[in-house]
């Protein structure tokens, strides 16, 4: 069986989901193809489409949160008094790029981890051109802005209480399959904190904070740090880890200002034993970030959201029960003393989250064998009266 898997750099959460499914369905001996459409046009394009996005969320989240709120405005208009999608009209040249690969390379399925993708294949259907079955793979615990107008075959649902929420938006529930977001299964795998300090080099006797978001900003994880030093120099087993990932700038600050239980750390290929050691792990939500963490029922506080999809994970995981929401950084502290003197019940049960990559894989295999059983989706069906378009 073949299949082809297609993300945007818009974000790193989309590819990271496209991976998982990638190496998920490799494994059972699949042929697959994982790459971003936009690159059938030039990789010039492609990295033009994910900068920008990126450019705009790192250097000014707010503009980001006023753009996202736009698009919502601009969906509920479009419902009211039947508006254009405009991301959809847009997508019609590389749509087209997308239908010639696909002719010269057939697949059973092709599976969506970002939207553009998901809207380039609703274009083909709609204007008459035969696609594959398709399933959209929503990255974020949100119907995010133009998610609903992507007419895939089927769409996945992030959690099983988000149904209500995207059928609300448009979504009818016959697609909605409820998988959630896949992850690298070592996430899921059970690891002992022992041999998590062990593979790290720590020392298990101690208790640690795991800080992510080199992505946040210095101003972000400072804002963190000072909350959190009276609390780490009032407990000596108590430390603070700080992912800096490739923010070498923060690093370098972190290290200059010689706080004894604050330890800055570079780029890291350990995420999976950093999330099992530490007793708190405080990070902006990003989808997989927390959906990770999730799965190896690491207790979570969530800070620093991006306006907009970010800040609506955050608001559905305090909900659930599955993390605290920081939303002042006043906030930091008691919501870590209280993590750390009794972790979330809802952050204790990793059955759901562990479960994700394989519980989508397993339904893909079902699908492509399920073929000629499938329904049209409805720009299926509607193609044909818009094949003169």
């Amino acid at each position: 069986m073949e299949a082809l898997i297609l993300s945007c750099s818009t974000g790193g959460g989309h590819n990271v989901a496209g991976q998982a499914i990638t190496d998920e369905l490799n494994l059972r001996g699949w042929k697959t193809h994982f790459f971003d459409p936009y690159t059938l046009l030039s990789q010039k394009t492609a990295d033009r489409v994910g900068d920008s996005y990126v450019s705009l969320v790192r250097f000014s989240p707010a503009l980001f949160g006023d753009v996202y709120k736009l698009g919502e405005l601009y969906l509920k208009a479009e419902k009211a008094f039947g508006l254009p999608d405009p991301v959809l009209a847009v997508q019609a040249h590389t749509a087209k790029a997308l239908y010639a690969w696909l002719q010269a390379n057939p697949v059973d399925i092709v599976i969506c981890t970002q939207p553009y993708p998901g809207l380039m294949l609703t274009w083909l259907a709609r204007h008459g051109y035969p696609v594959p079955p398709s399933i959209m793979v929503p990255t974020d615990y949100t119907c995010i802005p133009f998610e609903c107008d992507v007419n895939t075959t089927w769409m996945t649902l992030p959690y099983p209480a988000l149904a209500d929420e995207f059928h609300a938006e448009g979504v009818a529930c016959s697609w909605l399959i409820p998988t959630g977001i896949p992850i690298n299964p070592v996430f899921s795998r059970p690891l002992s904190r022992q041999q998590a300090a062990q593979n790290l080099g720590l020392d298990a006797s101690k208790r640690y904070i795991l800080i992510g978001g080199g992505s946040m900003g210095t101003n972000g994880i400072y804002s963190i740090l000072k909350e959190l030093v009276p609390l780490l120099e009032s407990q000596e087993d108590l430390e603070a880890l700080v992912l800096c990932a490739s923010n070498q700038g923060l690093e370098e600050q972190i290290t200059r200002a010689r706080q004894p239980h604050v330890h800055p750390l570079g780029f890291t290929h350990q995420m999976v034993d950093y999330l099992h050691l530490c007793s708190v792990y405080i990070t902006k939500p990003g989808g997989l970030s927390i959906t990770e963490a999730s799965a190896c029922s690491t207790p979570l506080l969530l800070a620093n959201p991006i306006p907009g999809c970010e800040s609506a994970n955050a608001e559905f995981f305090e909900h659930h029960n599955l993390a605290l929401y920081a939303r002042s950084s006043a906030d930091i502290r008691p919501m870590t003393e209280k993590l750390l003197a009794r972790p979330l019940e809802g952050s204790s049960k990793p059955s759901w989250f562990a479960d994700n990559t394989k519980r989508l894989a397993d339904w893909v295999e079902c699908a492509v064998m399920l073929n000629e059983k499938i329904p049209a989706s409805p720009a299926q069906s509607s193609a044909a009266s818009f094949k003169n378009d």
